[in-house]
């Protein structure tokens, strides 16, 4: 009983590690600016897209009920393809420890907005790779 009760008063949630996630955003939009001499222009090329709303879309996803007994943990990758306009045009789970956690982000991952990747000045479409992690935390 004691067991069931501590079961029942664990608060489960979806954990969203903001400054991990933040530094692989980071290192993955490199940002590159050239100048032409000879053109006297600027160019800015950003190699990866980078996620608007992360934060907010991590917060919609929740750990599902029916894992709460196997304590499944874990990191679920999404690969988006990312279009000129910045959305979420293609995506598809690359690694995850369970269909239920790849089910949970699937489920909200065409909500996410980013900033497109430029080439030479200019959107462009370009895959990405999105973390989201799952841990049970309880009281």
């Amino acid at each position: 009983m004691k067991a069931l009760n501590k079961t029942i008063a664990s608060i489960v949630t979806f954990v969203a590690l903001f400054a991990s996630a933040q530094l692989a955003f980071a290192q993955m939009a490199t940002t590159e600016i050239r100048f032409s001499e000879a053109e006297g222009s600027v160019t800015k090329n950003v190699l990866n897209p980078i996620p608007t709303n992360y934060a907010e879309i991590a917060n919609k996803i929740v750990y599902p009920r029916e894992l709460r007994e196997t304590q499944i943990e874990g990191k679920v990758i999404v690969e988006v393809t990312v279009n000129e306009k910045g959305q979420a045009a293609q995506y598809k789970v690359v690694h995850s420890p369970g269909q239920l956690l790849s089910s949970a982000c699937l489920e909200h991952v065409d909500e996410l907005t980013f900033e497109p990747a430029l080439l030479a000045g200019k959107a462009t479409s370009k895959v990405v790779y999105v973390p989201f992690r799952f841990r049970l935390t309880g009281e």
